[in-house]
């Protein structure tokens, strides 16, 4: 298992004036993208900026209280094997997931929040 995070996304409530700070103030390429979304490409990793809302519901969480930190991140790899050797360790790790690594396509799990 390579080390790595694929790609950082932040929540914003403004994402406009997000993608302006990121684009023109810090000097970011961005990628084409949809309207609702922005991608930056970053030496290997990717950041999108996403409403703030959006990104808590498509966690599974209130974008209110301690459940939502207003980002994610993801460690994507090639293989639906890699996916399942990863998500055996989150047991041992005690750690907890939104997603199951599922297809996009697929509604995740329910969580804990």
């Amino acid at each position: 298992m390579k080390p790595r995070i694929s790609m950082i996304t932040l929540g914003v409530d403004d994402l406009d004036r997000a993608i302006n700070f990121y684009e023109e103030g810090l000097g970011f390429p961005r990628m084409e993208s949809p309207p609702s979304v922005a991608f930056f490409t970053l030496n290997g990793t990717w950041l999108g900026l996403y409403d703030r809302e959006a990104l808590a519901e498509d966690a599974q969480v209130s974008a209110e209280g301690k459940c939502f930190s207003g980002f994610s991140l993801a460690h994507n790899v090639s293989t639906e094997k890699e996916v399942n050797d990863y998500f055996g360790l989150a047991p041992q790790m005690k750690t907890h997931n939104t997603h199951s690594g599922q297809r996009p396509a697929t509604p995740p799990a329910t969580n804990n929040c």
